[in-house]
């Protein structure tokens, strides 16, 4: 049977766990039954996850590997899964539907199904997420016995709050005492937020001084919840770069959609990267512009504030 889904709830809200929920290494075949029935509504064949391992920046990009969560992005499903989108990055424009397998009507259901699943019944949805986790760190075991490092994105075309659920989450993927595992493995969790109070604070100090570039265990135990600011593109006077100054100052990345890099090594007075084709380096940099080129739809539409001029 469906939870119930309070649809007054914040759309950053997850829905609530019961307090006997449990999870295991396989899969419930009660939970593939339901999922199948839920895709079934969106003609879709029997199967799929509910994580992503294939991806443009997966396959392009070098260093750990990544698996992700997509949803459905903004309200394409009936729930609203991104608080602070703005017409200007949702859907046809957003990435997670205009780029790529993105583009394509079953990739789109997939996401669709997936977000219907976790709030119909997100008891099911977590059981099934943790289970895909964990055996996708079992993987990253196998294929890297000597550097058994990878990354989660939980939001790639979201904006949910995970930390009611991230001690599972660390569970699953080895990061907890209280983990199912004997062999030690280090998952790095990462997401873009638009929401300005989850970069509030300072971001914690690694205490090593030769962590950029360092794909290890030791360095990458300081950079387990990475959140990174991303300009919403309300425009340059609604949400000016100079706003975003003290994020980088408290030691957090913002990510930039640009129309060119600048000259130089720094912009606005920090350093940045190039994110287009790689998310991996960025886990050990502080106070960096993550700067990207426009992709899918929004390439089209060359006049959009959520592109930042650098030029101006």
């Amino acid at each position: 049977m469906a939870t119930n889904v309070n649809m007054k709830r914040r759309a950053d809200q997850l829905p609530m766990l019961p307090n006997n929920f449990f999870w295991t290494y396989r899969k419930r075949p009660a939970d593939i039954k339901l999922f199948n029935e839920i895709r079934e509504r969106y003609d879709l064949t029997p199967g799929g996850t509910i994580l992503t391992t294939k991806g443009y920046k997966i396959e392009t990009g070098e260093g750990m590997p990544i698996v992700y969560l997509g949803l459905a992005p903004s309200d394409m499903s009936g729930f609203n899964v991104c608080k602070n989108a703005t017409k200007y990055c949702k859907p046809p424009v957003c990435v997670g539907i205009s780029s790529g397998f993105g583009q394509f009507p079953t990739q789109q259901k997939n996401k669709i199904a997936r977000t219907v699943l976790l709030f119909e019944n997100f008891p099911a949805f977590m059981r099934m997420l943790l289970s895909e986790l964990a055996q996708f760190r079992a993987k990253v075991l196998r294929d890297n016995p000597g550097n058994p490092v990878f990354a989660v994105r939980l939001n790639a075309y979201s904006d949910l709050n995970w930390s009611p659920v991230m001690d599972l989450i660390r569970q699953a993927t080895g990061h907890e005492r209280e983990s199912v595992f004997r062999e030690e493995s280090h998952a790095v969790f990462y997401d873009f937020t638009k929401i300005k109070d989850r970069v509030a604070g300072h971001r914690s100090d690694c205490g090593e001084g030769d962590c950029i570039n360092n794909e290890t265990q030791s360095c990458l135990s300081c950079a387990s919840l990475e959140t990174y600011y991303a300009y919403s593109g309300r425009s340059v006077r609604l949400d000016p770069i100079d706003s975003l100054i003290p994020i980088l100052k408290r030691g957090h990345n913002v990510a930039v959609i640009v129309d060119q890099l600048p000259s130089g090594d720094t912009w606005h007075g920090f350093p940045f990267v190039d994110g287009t084709e790689n998310d991996r380096y960025v886990f050990s940099r502080r106070g960096h512009w993550i700067l990207l080129s426009a992709r899918g739809e929004l390439k089209n539409r060359k006049d959009s504030p959520f592109i930042y001029r650098v030029a101006n």
